[in-house]
């Protein structure tokens, strides 16, 4: 469970200081290039400008994740409009729409949130013998990566309210204990603990969150780690504000649930009302690229319209129109960003860690 803006894309360096567990700094860097995870293999995608890429298994090819998102923008029913809803508010219905979980591993997970993955797993300090935790872990590109580190010396679970979500998940890495289960009421054995806890892009979206939190808490044994990664506000973040400013003019004010949790200082009270210490705060940047722009702005915008009061009264043939609308009046932004053959924009994300 988790918000995406990405459909294919790589990560450029940016670098911001955090203190870990035990008090010294660590730079966090992104990664020019995602590892390639076990049991995916590497296959060179060629870009709309004829540049052979390596995307570690993570990439379609920019034509066939614009086909696929082609087939939702023309699709005649909802349920089509829902599963890229999906993508940023994260309904548990939507997660299950047919094609969805695919279309988020194949199109998504490399370029949105692989960049971020070594800089959770290195907040955690994670170390051979650990037992680890991803709540939320949609097709579970955390979990994978942490047991590609700790090898054979370790455990991995991962737990998603996706059934298919946890099906591409299992498909991916049958070696990692993968469970349907809710954030607010984990499926976990009788007295199953383990020493990290992760969670990206998942808590903004959970219905109670002291709950969530206090799972977290339940999970972990003594001494144990969590890291929680929220998307900044909007409003730091240009080129999404400004895509939402176009969508407005036609839907009224519009609340992004992606960046709900914003505000560090939020998920710092909820962690220290659940018994954790030793909270550190920090803020990461990347830059985020795109081939090709104009397929993931009207990706955005019928996430927009998804998330309006208004799109929520429309019927599948209003909101094909308004989103229509609204990513033809979005190309002036664009081209500000890059341009239809090359979008390039900063985003940034909270990283809290902690210590129970």
């Amino acid at each position: 469970m988790v918000a995406i803006y990405g459909i294919i894309a790589s990560a450029s360096a940016s670098r911001t200081t955090a203190e870990p567990r035990h008090g010294r700094s660590i730079e966090l860097t992104s990664i020019s290039r995602p590892r390639r995870l076990s049991g995916v293999k590497d296959e060179p995608e060629r870009l709309a400008d004829g540049y052979d890429q390596p995307t570690a298994g993570f990439g379609l090819r920019a034509a066939r994740c614009g086909n696929i998102l082609s087939a939702c923008s023309v699709g005649v029913s909802a349920m089509l409009i829902s599963t890229v809803e999906a993508t940023m508010t994260l309904p548990s219905y939507a997660m299950n729409q047919a094609g969805f979980p695919q279309m988020y591993e194949r199109c998504l997970v490399g370029p949105l949130f692989r960049p971020w993955v070594d800089a959770i797993l290195e907040q955690v300090e994670l170390s051979p013998g650990d037992r680890v935790l991803d709540i939320a872990c949609g097709t579970g590109i955390v979990a994978r990566v942490a047991r590609e580190r700790l090898g054979g010396n370790g455990d991995v679970v991962g737990i998603d309210v996706s059934a298919d979500m946890i099906a591409v998940a299992r498909a991916a890495e049958p070696q990692i204990d993968w469970r349907e289960g809710n954030a607010g009421s984990l499926p976990l054995r009788n007295g199953e603990q383990f020493s990290v806890v992760v969670c990206q892009q998942g808590l903004q979206f959970f219905a109670d969150k002291p709950a969530a939190v206090n799972q977290m808490r339940r999970a972990l044994g003594k001494g144990g780690r969590l890291a929680i990664a929220t998307w900044r506000s909007d409003d730091e973040i240009p080129f999404f504000r400004d895509l939402r400013r176009v969508a407005e003019r036609h839907l009224g004010a519009i609340v992004d649930q992606r960046h709900s949790l914003g505000d560090a200082s939020r998920v710092e009270a909820l962690l220290r009302d659940a018994g954790f210490h030793q909270v550190r705060l920090a803020s990461l940047s990347r830059k985020i690229r795109f081939p090709d722009g104009a397929p993931f702005v009207h990706l955005n915008a019928m996430a927009l319209v998804g998330m309006s009061d208004a799109g929520k009264d429309m019927t599948d043939q209003q909101r094909k129109q308004v989103v229509a609308t609204i990513a033809s009046e979005s190309a002036p932004v664009l081209e500000s960003y890059g341009g239809q053959t090359g979008l390039a924009f900063d985003t940034s994300t909270n990283l809290v860690s902690a210590m129970l």
